[in-house]
């Protein structure tokens, strides 16, 4: 499935709603993050997102030789242990990496590259997560299919469609706290 270019999962746009609901509904066996190497920083806050989830994510890092140009060297076996998923150099425009990536998309299919467990977001903010991870699950544990730490820091971050979903079950308990976290 091919969906519309993000950003975050935070959707702005019909275009950005469809791509977020697909990958939080369906639950592909694996993500493929296409992102530009001239612009990596922008790029993987969407991969950090998609690994909160617990989505089987491979990055593609696209366009290298334009990065190269800028100056950047991106050491992708540095950049894959620090993500544990794996990373793929490509080139969309001449296929260049084409087979490596196809050959990784197989093998994470297989072996799936699971690490949300293993992120940290620093201790401020986990203070808050924590409380309102315990509330989800405690209140609100099948609202979405997504761990509870994913939908804790979609409060957080203002997300509309989350706040609304959590309304929609008239848990005050979680829309307090989301509150009293932002205020602090």
């Amino acid at each position: 499935m091919d969906l519309p270019g993000n950003y975050s999962l935070t959707p702005y746009s019909v275009e950005e709603m469809v791509s977020r609901d697909y990958i939080v509904n369906e639950h592909p066996d694996v993500i493929v993050n296409v992102i530009d190497a001239a612009n990596i920083e922008r790029n993987l806050y969407l991969t950090m997102q998609m690994l909160e989830l617990g989505a089987n994510v491979v990055l593609a890092l696209n366009m290298n030789k334009f990065a190269e140009e800028k100056g950047y060297k991106i050491d992708t076996n540095n950049l894959s242990k620090l993500l544990g998923i794996p990373v793929v150099k490509i080139e969309a425009v001449d296929k260049t990496g084409r087979q490596e990536l196809l050959e990784t998309i197989i093998k994470s299919k297989e072996s799936p590259n699971i690490v949300s467990d293993r992120l940290e977001y620093g201790k401020e903010i986990s203070e808050h997560t924590q409380k309102l991870e315990k509330y989800i699950e405690q209140d609100i544990p099948e609202l979405f299919n997504t761990p509870s730490s994913w939908t804790a820091l979609k409060l957080l971050e203002n997300d509309r469609e989350v706040i609304k979903a959590v309304e929609t079950t008239g848990n005050q308990r979680i829309l307090s706290e989301t509150k009293k976290s932002k205020n602090i």
